[in-house]
């Protein structure tokens, strides 16, 4: 990553009614199919690495677009000890 490209924050995506670029409910879609495939545990800290955003984007996406699916469990203050799940898992 070069010294100028920031982490996407929740304002550089679209609205989630914008059907033009990328939003929010997108990136929970992605989250939800990269941790899967991970087949272990992955935090939100390793999600937020993984799709150059923060921990609080990340959280904010599942919580928002995660449904009954996918959700987070541990501590929103330590992204590190905070992981991702699915339903059924």
């Amino acid at each position: 990553m070069s010294e100028d490209t920031k982490p996407w924050a929740i304002q550089d995506f679209d609205d989630d009614s914008d059907d033009s670029g990328l939003t929010v409910a997108h990136l929970c879609q992605s989250v939800a199919t990269w941790s899967c495939m991970q087949q272990r545990s992955v935090s939100v800290a390793e999600a937020a690495l993984a799709f150059n955003t923060t921990p609080d984007v990340v959280q904010h996406a599942i919580n928002e677009h995660g449904g009954f699916y996918l959700y987070l469990i541990g501590e929103d203050d330590d992204p590190t000890e905070q992981f991702i799940e699915h339903d059924g898992e």
